[in-house]
């Protein structure tokens, strides 16, 4: 403690390490410590009627930031993606707007858009990554059918009818019923047909 009425400075060096952004005059103070530095002096220097009674020097050493990295993915409409990271021991997830989404190494997002998470070193320290989960476009599908349909007097088919869908590069498709992967599907019973069309991606 200091005498009350003495006048305290606190100085540090080299000056660049840091800012002393309150306390300076009081017993206490904060400091905006920046990057690039190992190590830094915060010295603090007591005086008493114009005369120096006592001064300390306290050593700053600065721990390392881990180095967090962070992977991204793309995601289907209406599905999920996984993002990841390392190196860290915990972390956490965040949209860009500061929700959180959730924690450890890998988590489950269900929305385009971009994230960041904060990893934590083993000495206690953060350090954030960012990513970003790209919307991938949904595949063209409709069924269609260039036959004409011929019924007996029972409403049976009598032809063949082919159903189609649209055929983009890497497209596959599964008809139902039957789980047909072909297409066109050729049908020979009246009824409700659907297909799902997966996209390369």
């Amino acid at each position: 403690s200091f005498a009350p009425d003495s006048t305290v400075a606190w100085n540090i060096t080299p000056s660049q390490a840091g800012t002393i952004t309150s306390g300076q005059g009081t017993g206490t103070v904060t400091v905006l410590w920046n990057g690039g530095y190992g190590s830094a002096t915060l010295t603090v220097s007591e005086t008493i009627c114009l005369t120096q009674t006592g001064t300390a020097n306290l050593p700053i050493t600065f721990l390392p930031s881990p180095n967090i990295t962070a992977t991204g993915a793309n995601i289907c409409i209406g599905g999920t993606a996984s993002v990841s990271a390392s190196g860290g021991v915990s972390y956490s997830w965040y949209t860009s707007g500061g929700s959180p989404v959730g924690t450890g190494a890998t988590v489950t997002v269900n929305a385009p858009g971009n994230y960041y998470v904060t990893g934590t070193g083993s000495n206690g320290c953060t350090a954030n990554a960012y990513v970003q989960v790209n919307a991938l476009p949904q595949p063209t599908a409709a069924i269609s059918t260039g036959d004409i349909p011929v019924c007996d007097q029972n409403g049976n088919l009598t032809n063949t009818v082919n159903l189609s869908t649209y055929n983009g590069p890497g497209y596959t498709f599964l008809w139902q019923p039957g789980n047909f992967t072909g297409n066109p599907y050729p049908v020979t019973s009246t009824g409700s047909y659907s297909v799902v069309v997966t996209g390369p991606n």
